[in-house]
């Protein structure tokens, strides 16, 4: 069963603002206990020098395939050279949270979503990550948030 983020932060969503060092934080736990599947994929760092990271959440199966599902994507929309694969493949979906600094609960909303999607007893949760990858971004503006979270 997946770490809450009451058990990982000591207090529930929405009963205070989480920094961002919190949210990634979770996302590395997540991912030490979810190895199977989760990937983080670090992209950069801010301006102020805080972490941008996207986590790819999948089934065993498809995070196992995570480059091949990735390469035929882009291959299927001409930005690869090569054969497309016309079997079956995942959909892809990118969630962003907290573009803005001052969005109150977005990135609080990215520890729900990445608990959600964890959840062995949550059927539909299974059934997305059947279908598709997730990634989510936890927060792609770190700074601002952090400085409305102060």
């Amino acid at each position: 069963v997946p770490l809450t983020p009451k058990q990982f932060l000591g207090y529930g969503i929405g009963e205070r603002f989480t920094p961002h060092h919190r949210a990634v934080a979770y996302a590395e736990e997540m991912a030490r206990r979810f190895p199977k599947q989760i990937k983080l994929l670090p992209y950069g760092q801010t301006y102020e020098g805080r972490p941008l990271l996207a986590v790819a959440v999948a089934s065993e199966a498809n995070l196992a395939r995570l480059d091949d599902i990735r390469q035929n994507n882009l291959r299927r929309i001409g930005l690869l050279d090569g054969n497309v694969v016309n079997a079956p493949s995942p959909a892809i979906s990118w969630i962003s949270y907290n573009v803005h600094g001052n969005e109150a609960v977005s990135t609080e909303a990215f520890f729900d979503v990445l608990h959600g999607l964890l959840d062995p007893a949550n059927a539909l949760s299974q059934k997305i990550l059947a279908n598709s990858v997730v990634i989510l971004d936890p927060d792609l503006n770190p700074d601002g948030h952090d400085r409305y979270v102060n």
